[in-house]
């Protein structure tokens, strides 16, 4: 058996894999990223969706770092989130989870990159229920929003 440096860059434990079992992913099929502007068909929508109007005026703000992004909701169906730090891979996840999983996720409604900035607008279904940051006070040590250990986006493969 060979014997593998640790790699931790990005994209290290994917070449680990990919060099210990080659044939795994010969079948696997990557989800193409969504073409922008995305938007769904107006029969599915639950509101016709917001304006540059209803954007410049939301009916609350949740979050807001000018540095960052700003997450909105527009009337009570919407959920907006937008800025220099909204990536594609977001929108593109909301559509494959509703797609290919059977879990309760927030539906992807439209998504587009402004022109005049460069900014991705992710519009989605607004749904009920807790922030997760509300549910990790309420279960301290469980779901800990400042620590990777719980929230790491990054598959593991190694303990």
């Amino acid at each position: 058996m060979p014997v593998y440096a640790k790699d931790n860059s990005p994209g290290g434990r994917f070449r680990l894999l990919f060099s210990l079992f080659p044939n795994f992913f010969n079948n696997f099929t990557m989800w193409p990223p969504i073409t922008l502007p995305f938007l769904r068909d107006s029969i599915s929508l639950p509101s016709p969706l917001p304006t540059k109007s209803d954007i410049n005026n939301p009916t609350m703000i949740l979050r807001h770092d000018p540095n960052y992004h700003k997450v909105m909701v527009i009337k009570q169906y919407f959920l907006i989130k937008y800025g220099r730090g909204v990536e594609q891979r977001e929108g593109d996840t909301l559509y494959f989870i509703e797609h290919n999983l059977r879990v309760s996720a927030p539906r992807l409604y439209a998504m587009y990159r402004e022109e005049s900035n460069g900014w991705l607008y992710i519009i989605m279904e607004l749904l009920s229920g807790q922030p997760l940051d509300k549910i990790s006070r309420v279960l301290p040590g469980r779901l800990d929003t400042t620590s990777h250990q719980y929230l790491d986006p990054r598959p593991s493969f190694t303990r």
